[in-house]
């Protein structure tokens, strides 16, 4: 997979490229560019979700609870043009015996 790059950089690119939404909880907001709560990202058309979060900084050593248009995703899930990807780190815990 290329790597992924800005929109007006023309060297190395693909030339196909879909835009996401991605969707960015809690402190994973500072993993990817811009404002708000949605973040459009541009990538390479056969790009899946693995690529997307590799390109930010976010490696498979991350745990990650992943949904592509409100769907239990994986890493290993393909991106297609308009999807929103929503990233959250899992949580745990609840009442504890006592």
């Amino acid at each position: 997979m290329p790597p992924l790059t800005r929109r007006g950089d023309t060297s190395g690119r693909p030339e196909a490229w879909i835009r996401i939404r991605v969707r960015p909880y809690a402190d994973l907001a500072r993993f990817f560019p811009g404002e708000g709560r949605i973040r459009v990202i541009e990538a390479p058309a056969g790009s899946t979700v693995g690529d997307l979060l590799d390109a930010h900084g976010l490696d498979e050593s991350r745990r990650l609870t992943l949904g592509v248009n409100d769907l239990l995703a994986s890493r290993a899930t393909k991106l297609r043009d308009g999807d929103t990807l929503e990233v959250l780190v899992p949580m745990s815990g609840g009442m504890g015996a006592s």
